[in-house]
């Protein structure tokens, strides 16, 4: 649907801590005409777990880790091929600027994907200043640490183009990929309800190098795999 290649079905589970239920039901829906029947019937291979206004903190001040939480994802998620945590920021309540903090933080999803035999995959926002300076597509935007980027082994960009018809685009690259080709770039549109489709690059114009970025705010997001069992990964681009 994306033109993004991946090597195959799998189990997942998706931890949503971003939005309620009924949001992410929506989105499911919304989704559900642009994929061929046949690829639906494998969706029992998705398993969703809402922890939107839940109690599901890993780590909190003075790096106290949640030993009972973490102990119930790695029951939930043994057996899986990947395990996406949605997002990052709503999971901790330590220093996301400090380096320190953020190599604990980090270190429990290194747990998490040894003891399970799972990727693990985060979704986490970009800062302002890479919002403002046009930078979402550099590993560097991720907002707080960079231990958190620097700690993981591969990773995916989002950023929102604004064309000068006002229509908006997702150009999406890969600059960090330690078990694979990095580089590459790929462009999706949005259609209604939020869903995100295969897209063309926007026009250049003459004597124009890009076109202008998205305003400041939390418009880009950084995906990133933490690392995987055996150094090894289950989705990995073509």
């Amino acid at each position: 649907m994306t033109g993004i290649g991946i090597t195959g079905p799998g189990n997942v589970i998706y931890f949503s801590k971003e939005d309620p239920p009924e949001i992410i039901e929506e989105r499911l829906q919304s989704i559900a005409p642009f994929i061929p029947s046949e690829r639906i019937a494998r969706a029992d291979g998705l398993e969703i777990v809402s922890l939107y206004g839940k109690s599901a903190t890993l780590a909190s001040e003075k790096s106290t880790v949640n030993e009972k939480f973490i102990k119930k994802i790695i029951k939930t998620g043994s057996g899986k091929d990947l395990l996406i945590f949605d997002t990052l920021r709503k999971l901790h309540d330590l220093e996301e600027n400090s380096s320190g903090e953020m190599k604990v933080l980090l270190e429990i999803f290194d747990r998490i994907a040894l003891e399970t035999g799972t990727a693990v995959l985060l979704i986490h926002h970009t800062n302002k200043s890479a919002n403002l300076n046009g930078q979402q597509g550099d590993q560097s935007s991720a907002r707080g640490s960079n231990a958190i980027v620097g700690n993981t082994r591969w990773s995916l960009h989002l950023e929102k183009i604004i064309e000068d018809s006002g229509d908006k685009k997702i150009k999406v690259t890969i600059p960090r990929a330690s078990y694979g080709p990095e580089g590459g770039e790929w462009w999706l549109e949005r259609k209604a309800g939020g869903v995100l489709v295969a897209g063309t690059p926007p026009p250049k114009k003459e004597g124009e190098e890009k076109p202008k970025r998205s305003s400041p705010g939390r418009n880009g997001r950084t995906l990133a795999f933490v690392t995987t069992s055996e150094g090894g990964s289950h989705y990995e681009q073509d």
